[in-house]
């Protein structure tokens, strides 16, 4: 919930500014039987972390067409990081400042505008993933409280080819250069990408069907569509999926002295499918089971070989262990089920909410199960918890490196 710290009325238009303050103190348990992270020696992660977050938001409007929207973070930081073997504790106190959105939008006509700059647009019907966006990539912390997705540079047009309807949607997108983060996929440089969204919503909004095609990892050909269809109020089935040109991941190899490493896939021949369907209820409750299909995934073999890259000695381990951590992959393995329940409304005065998110592995037995609650204290105080808390055996997917992770916090705006 946010408020307009001041409105402001002239010639240029309507300016509008407002303001959020983020704090909280964040618990990690470290799994120090990981063989990826003994000790802590290798990863050195905070077992405490405590953040105080600026977040302005300011919106520029000036002759009637154009407006300019500025949004900014700034931290202060304190870290607590625990090692065994010697034992050590060290901690470290920091500030720094980062530019998440910056971008200027213009409305031509009723059925044409622009947006151009650091922004973040997103899409899909789906809550854990959209495979058909190509610009934004899975995140273990996205539905945290705290939460936010710096924007990229991209320059977008949006299109309504039928001006006496809402029905047709033409977007057009490209990113010409990265956002100066650290790019998703380990040893690789920044390719431009693009997309070319045409979507159609039927006479109940809720249905629609959307074709996107465009240029995606590595400069591959990709194309990707989804869907939403409620056979009835409150319920919904939905689809999204991409199709990609190759491999574009590490994968990984024998090499001459009988172990691993991870490489560049040569596999160019064929389209590989990342996907997922779900069905949504809408009623007292919002409640949501999707299962994602992720076909360049390392298969029961390949995960056993690409964590043997990541674990024996040799030559190439330093760049291994970099490949296996930042792979190239939305999923590691092939299947999984996420399933999300929200419940508003809680409490007396109905100020509470709780949320449950369960993401398990179809591979192996290994999941993450996160609890969220958060409690409306005034109108502008939100009061948050959450705890994410891994399951599985040693050295499964969701085991690697903690065991469990617990947040308290609050969000003021004005």
């Amino acid at each position: 919930m946010c408020f307009n710290l001041f409105s402001l009325n002239s010639a240029y238009g309507e300016s509008r500014y407002r303001v959020e303050i983020y704090g909280s103190s964040t618990y990690q348990e470290i799994n120090e039987q990981s063989r990826f992270n003994p000790d802590n020696q290798v990863l050195k992660i905070p077992e405490w972390s405590h953040v105080l977050e600026l977040r302005p938001d300011v919106e520029l409007n000036f002759l009637k067409l154009h407006s300019v929207i500025l949004r900014s973070r700034h931290f202060l930081t304190s870290h607590e990081m625990d090692t065994a073997n010697p034992t050590q504790t060290r901690t470290s106190i920091g500030s720094e400042s980062d530019l998440t959105d910056l971008f200027i939008s213009s409305e031509w006509k009723d059925h044409f505008s622009t947006h151009v700059g650091l922004q973040n647009y997103q899409w899909g019907p789906a809550e854990i993933l959209s495979p058909s966006n190509v610009f934004f990539h899975f995140d273990n912390n996205q539905r945290s409280f705290f939460y936010k997705e710096k924007g990229r540079a991209m320059m977008r047009v949006n299109w309504n080819p039928d001006p006496d309807s809402s029905k047709w949607s033409v977007v057009g997108i490209y990113e010409p250069t990265s956002n100066h983060e650290r790019f998703w996929t380990a040893d690789r440089e920044f390719r431009p990408k693009s997309a070319l969204k045409i979507e159609y919503q039927f006479e109940n909004p809720i249905n629609a069907v959307a074709l996107i095609f465009g240029q995606g990892e590595k400069e591959r050909f990709y194309f990707g569509e989804y869907f939403t269809w409620s056979p009835k109020e409150g319920i919904s089935i939905y689809g999204d999926l991409k199709h990609q040109s190759g491999e574009t991941h590490f994968v990984p190899e024998q090499n001459l002295m009988g172990t691993y490493d991870l490489v560049d896939s040569d596999e160019d021949s064929r389209y590989f499918t990342l996907a997922v369907v779900g069905f949504r209820w809408e009623g007292r409750i919002d409640l949501r089971q999707e299962f994602i299909w992720n076909e360049p995934g390392y298969t029961q073999r390949e995960w056993h070989q690409a964590k043997a890259a990541a674990l024996v000695l040799g030559p190439n381990l330093p760049r291994n262990i970099e490949r296996f951590s930042r792979p190239g992959l939305e999923f590691r393995r092939q299947s999984y089920s996420y399933t999300s329940l929200r419940i508003p409304d809680l409490g007396k005065g109905q100020k509470h909410s709780a949320a449950i998110r369960w993401l398990s592995s179809l591979s192996e037995s290994s999941s993450a199960l996160q609890v969220n609650w958060e409690y409306l204290w005034k109108d502008s105080t939100v009061l948050s918890a959450e705890a994410l808390h891994f399951m599985g055996g040693q050295g499964t997917e969701f085991r690697l490196l903690s065991d469990t992770q617990a947040s308290i916090g609050f969000r003021w705006s004005y």
